[in-house]
């Protein structure tokens, strides 16, 4: 795997995905509440500001991924690979697939908003009035939007191409503020980094016997100095005597 795909951030911000139906389970318990009474209406509000927001997000100042928890790295703390991906969050190629996901997801909210009476007897705020209903119907598909698009972004930095990367130059510093969203007090460090394996030293035994290879050939050198040198015997007594 590519160096940059180890990044802890694309992963976390990417899990986000598994909680999207925990958000539309919500928005439809809240549709479920009360009588509908003008559709039109209830669609246009629940959708609208449910969507709109984070499309806007998306294509203006999108998302900052250097943040979890109500924490934000500052833009000094970030190193220049992460810049580069920053690059890549900025790039129309990435930011065109937001409003593909808003319509998928408005279309979803209409399905939802059709079975609503079902689950008219299993949430619980059933008592409480249609507003109040819509509002949390409202949260829930906000909720839904965000953690869809934040995660179709991300899967489309991983999936750049090594080459891409490599021509893409890091976002400026002094810009990250003013074009990006941040969510959270600004720290130095939130997440420990990564080393890809590839990345990793040597082994340290290895890596001493390849640094020094020189007194091998010195040691055959000596034992064949001493073959070399040793005593060559006497002849045999009867060959003396002729």
């Amino acid at each position: 795997m590519t160096a940059y795909r180890y990044d802890p951030y694309l992963w976390v911000h990417l899990a986000g995905l598994a909680t999207v139906p925990l958000w539309l389970a919500l928005c439809l318990l809240g549709l479920a509440v009360g009588y509908p009474t003008i559709p039109l209406l209830e669609l246009s509000l629940v959708f609208g500001l449910g969507s709109v927001p984070v499309l806007y997000m998306q294509l203006r100042r999108p998302f900052s991924i250097y943040g979890v928890l109500g924490l934000a790295l500052k833009p000094q703390a970030l190193g220049q690979e992460q810049r580069t991906l920053l690059t890549l969050f900025r790039q129309w190629r990435v930011r065109l697939a937001a409003p593909w996901v808003a319509l998928l997801l408005v279309w979803v909210g209409l399905q939802l908003y059709r079975v609503a009476p079902v689950a008219a007897g299993i949430t619980p705020w059933g008592d409480w009035g249609r507003p109040q209903g819509l509002a949390i119907a409202t949260c829930g598909f906000l909720a839904a939007n965000l953690f869809l698009q934040v995660p179709v972004s991300v899967l489309q930095v991983m999936l750049t191409p090594e080459k891409t990367l490599q021509a893409t130059q890091p976002y400026p510093t002094h810009h990250i503020n003013r074009d990006f969203v941040h969510v959270g007090l600004p720290v130095s460090k939130i997440l420990p980094l990564v080393i890809p394996p590839e990345s990793e030293a040597p082994a340290p035994a290895l890596a001493t016997r390849t640094a020094n290879p020189g007194p091998e050939p010195r040691v055959a050198a000596s034992e064949s100095a001493n073959q070399n040198s040793e005593v060559i015997p006497e002849p045999a007594s009867g060959v003396r005597g002729v």
